[in-house]
Formats: structure tokens, sequence, C-alpha cells
């Protein structure tokens, strides 16, 4: 996940695990200084096998949750 790091808009990532998030799966969450996902950041969770559930405004940052499809 170090390259949605070197993408000039995201402002962090976490990798959370299975075992702490309520889908039991594993879980990115990132956030961006950003209006909505840039579609580099998508190609790179394609790249992981992960797929954007959620993406949306959280006061002045957009926040995108992806996860590992079973």
């Amino acid at each position: 996940m170090n390259e949605l790091e070197s993408v000039p808009a995201v402002i962090g990532v976490d990798v959370v695990s299975p075992s702490v998030d309520p889908t039991d799966r594993w879980t990115v969450e990132v956030t961006l200084r950003s209006d909505g996902i840039p579609a580099v950041v998508n190609g790179i969770l394609g790249e992981y096998g992960l797929t954007l559930r959620h993406a949306g405004p959280r006061g002045d940052s957009w926040h995108g949750v992806a996860v590992i499809e079973q």
C-alpha cells in the first residue's frame, strides 16, 4: 500500500485487520485532499484486489473504504 502514500492527494492510509473491522475482512481506509477518489487511487486498490465500498466527504477531506472481496 506504499504506492497510495506516494499519491499527492493522499493524506493518510490505514490498514485494518479482519479482527477489528466489522466486515471481518482486510480493509484499507484512505483519506484524501480532493473532491472524490482519483483514478490512480482506484487503480492501486484494484492491483491489490481491493474493491472501493464507500467514498464520501468527511470534514475538509474525502474518505474511502476498500475491502478485499472474498
